[in-house]
Parts: structure tokens; C-alpha cells; sequence
């Protein structure tokens, strides 16, 4: 697995698309990844991934481990990601969006720990999942399936939303 020393600077992007798996201990980090598949394992503390319109990730699995923080700031969506938090560990989702893009198995978010969604009016869309059996806070959340994709949100949780709602773009598509 690439460590931190390994890929925390300026280094070849090309050489970095050989690993699969990058551990990301307590630290920022912001990373070009245009191909194949790849595992990330937040711990250790507090941990943010910058994923920006100058950098990308393609088909990501994000796995943030228990006593962690995962500071997730996306401006630019990952394809295919898919993110894992434990019991114990925390996801401040800095995005207004989940979304499936591609064929793969993309666009999901399991939480048996925290989850935060940071932005408002927060969207699944696109045969998204949003699986909650931990505790989750936002604003409010929409489902925005289109195409003749739903988009499925299952709480077996604690649901904490400040403007009370949940919602969808159109009746003709089920939450």
C-alpha cells in the first residue's frame, strides 16, 4: 500500500496510478488519480481529502476507520465512489451531491458511525445509495433521480435534518 511519505508531494502522478491502495493517516491531502480502481483508509485522527477541478479520483473506495474524521471537500465528484465509515469514526461530506456516474458500483455512502452533509439541499441522485444506520446531520436532503434512475435513502439511524424535510424532485420517482 502507498503511504503518506510515499505520494504527500510533488511527485509523478504517472507512477501513482500503479497502486490500489493509499493509507491516509492523520493530514491533508489532495491527489490525481485518472485510472483504474483504488482504496483509501482514513485514520488515525483527522484526515481531509481535497479532491478539486485541478485534481480528480476515479472509482474510489473510501474507508474511514474508527476514532477518524474525514474532512471530504469534493468540487469536483469522484466516479464510482463509494464510502465506508465505521461505528466510531466520522464523514463531514463537503459536497452538494451523491451520485452514480459510470457502470460501475459507485455512488454510495454506508454510515454506521457519523456522517455530517455539510451543504444544503443535499441530492441522491442517479441510483445513489445513502445507507444510515449511525447518526446523520444536514439541512435538508432531495432525491433527484432522472433518466429513469432512482435514487434510494435508507435511515435506520438517527436523522438530524435543521430544515425537517426530505425530498424529491419529482412524484413520479420514489424515494
Amino acid at each position: 500500500a502507498c503511504k503518506r511519505e510515499d505520494w504527500g508531494g510533488q511527485i509523478a502522478y504517472n507512477a501513482m496510478q500503479n497502486y490500489k491502495e493509499f493509507k491516509m493517516p492523520e493530514g491533508t491531502y489532495s491527489i490525481h488519480l485518472w485510472s483504474g480502481e483504488h482504496n483509501f483508509y482514513a485514520y488515525g485522527g483527522t484526515v481531509t481529502l481535497n479532491v478539486t477541478n485541478a485534481n480528480s479520483i476515479n472509482q474510489a473506495r473510501i474507508y474511514v476507520l474508527p476514532q477518524t474524521t474525514l474532512n471530504l471537500n469534493m468540487d469536483n465528484y469522484i466516479n464510482d465512489l463509494q464510502i465506508y465509515v465505521a461505528n466510531g469514526a466520522t464523514l463531514n461530506y463537503n459536497a452538494e451531491k451523491l451520485y452514480k456516474q459510470g457502470n460501475n458500483d459507485g455512488g454510495k455512502i454506508y454510515n454506521h458511525g457519523t456522517l455530517n452533509l455539510k451543504k444544503s439541499n443535499f441530492e441522491i441522485n442517479q441510483d445513489a445509495i445513502l445507507y444510515n444506520e449511525g447518526d446523520m446531520s444536514g439541512v435538508d436532503i432531495t432525491s433527484k433521480p432522472g433518466d429513469g434512475h432512482k435514487s434510494f435513502f435508507y435511515n435506520f439511524g438517527d436523522l438530524k435534518l435543521t430544515e425537517a424535510k426530505i425530498g424529491r424532485a419529482s412524484c413520479r420517482e420514489r424515494v
